[in-house]
């Protein structure tokens, strides 16, 4: 069965390469702040650099590049992201 595109999925099941909107987080308290304090929150956007072993992600949210252990990955659930916004850049003002 195929899935529908506005399905969601764990971080985890995201291809390097991919944009993906946070929807939720099912972690503890104490990793949703960790997470918020690295920027990573429902509503923002995410991009897949690549992947580690045991699960791990190296991601991209604005301009902080990060490292996600699998179990954290595992608990995040997002969206594809097809509207990405590109950065104002003043010279093309």
């Amino acid at each position: 069965m195929k899935a529908h595109l506005n399905d969601e999925f764990t971080l985890k099941q995201s291809c390097r390469g991919q944009r993906v909107r946070i929807m939720s987080m099912n972690c503890c308290r104490h990793e949703r702040k960790r997470l918020a304090s690295m920027g990573l929150f429902p509503g923002c956007g995410v991009t897949v650099l690549g992947r580690g072993g045991n699960g791990a992600l190296f991601v991209r949210s604005g301009e902080t590049s990060l490292v996600l252990d699998g179990d954290i990955c595992s608990s995040v659930l997002c969206r594809r992201d097809f509207f990405c916004t590109k950065k104002l850049d003043k010279t093309n003002i």
